[in-house]
C-alpha cells in the first residue's frame, strides 16, 4: 500500500501534472525486475517478489489526439523554421520517435537508395540505444522525402556525414536541436495560427501514420513493421484511431436498421 500511495503521488517533471498511468506502470515493472534479481541472487530474504501486491494500471487519462493530412500540411506552413518543418515531415512520414529524429546523422540517410537507418536516440544531452531492436531497421523513404533532405543538406551550416541532420546552431553543431524548445516555441504557436485546437506533441505524428494505416486497410505485419513494434497489437491499440470520417462510412453499413 505504501507502494501504490508513492506511485499515486508522482507528479510531471517540472509539472503539478500527475505522472501518467502507463509510466508509473513502467516504475512498477522495473521495480519487480530490482526485486526478482535480488531473490534470485539471494541478497534479501522475501520469498515473494512484493511488487505482485501493488496494483498500477496503465490505463490511459484521455484519449491521445491524432492529426490528418491536411492538418500536419496546414501546421506545417506556418511553421518558419525549415529544420522544424522538415522534421515534422520526417516524423509524419516515418513516425520517427523524438529521440531518433534527434539522433539522426547524415550519415543514416541513404538519399540515392531512398532509406533511413536508425542508429541511436538523442535525449536532451544524452545519447541513447534505439527502443527497440526493431527500431534499428532500415526504414524507406519515398523519393520526395529524399528531396528534402538534399534541399535542407544544401541550406545547413552542418554538411558533412558526421554531422547532425537537425544540428542546432546554438551549439555550433555539436549537438542536435533540443525538441522539446522547438516544440513550445514552433509547433504550438504554429498549431494555433493553423486554428488546431488539439494537443500537439512529437508523438502525435507517429500516432497520426498509425491511424492513417490503419484507415487505409494496409496489413498488420507492414504497419508493424513500419512502426517498429515487436507486439503489432500495439500499433493498432495504442496508437491508430478510427477518423470521423472513416466511423461514420462504417456506421452507413446499418443504415437498414432505421425505417
Amino acid at each position: 500500500m505504501a507502494v501504490e500511495s508513492w506511485l499515486h503521488s508522482l507528479k510531471k517533471a517540472r509539472s503539478d501534472k500527475p505522472l501518467a498511468p502507463a509510466s508509473k506502470a513502467k516504475i512498477k515493472s522495473a521495480m519487480y525486475s530490482l526485486f526478482d534479481h535480488a531473490i534470485r541472487h539471494e541478497l534479501c530474504s522475501l520469498n515473494l517478489n512484493p511488487m505482485e501486491k501493488v496494483r498500477q494500471g496503465s490505463k490511459r487519462l484521455k484519449k491521445p489526439d491524432v492529426l490528418t493530412l491536411s492538418k500536419i500540411r496546414a501546421l506545417m506552413l506556418e511553421v518558419p523554421n525549415p529544420a522544424i518543418r522538415l522534421a515534422i515531415l520526417v516524423a509524419g512520414v516515418t513516425g520517427l520517435r523524438r529521440s531518433e529524429l534527434r539522433g539522426l546523422k547524415w550519415l543514416d540517410i541513404d538519399l540515392d537508395g531512398h532509406w533511413i537507418t536508425p542508429t541511436r536516440g538523442s535525449i536532451r544531452k544524452h545519447l541513447t540505444n534505439l527502443k527497440t531492436r526493431a527500431s534499428g531497421e532500415a526504414i524507406p523513404i519515398p523519393e520526395p522525402l529524399s528531396a528534402a533532405f538534399r534541399e535542407w543538406r544544401g541550406l545547413s551550416l552542418y554538411r558533412a556525414d558526421t554531422d547532425w541532420v537537425f544540428a542546432s546552431p546554438t551549439t555550433s553543431g555539436r549537438s542536435p536541436i533540443w525538441f522539446d524548445s522547438a516544440l513550445c516555441r514552433q509547433l504550438r504557436p504554429a498549431a494555433q495560427r493553423a486554428n488546431i485546437t488539439k494537443h500537439i506533441g512529437w508523438h502525435t505524428f507517429r500516432r497520426s501514420l498509425a491511424t492513417l494505416l490503419t484507415n487505409k486497410k494496409e496489413a498488420v505485419k507492414v504497419i508493424r513493421e513500419l512502426m517498429w513494434h515487436a507486439d503489432p497489437r500495439t500499433a493498432l491499440e495504442l496508437y491508430a484511431q478510427g477518423e470521423e470520417e472513416t466511423k461514420r462510412a462504417a456506421q452507413e453499413h446499418v443504415r437498414d436498421l432505421f425505417l
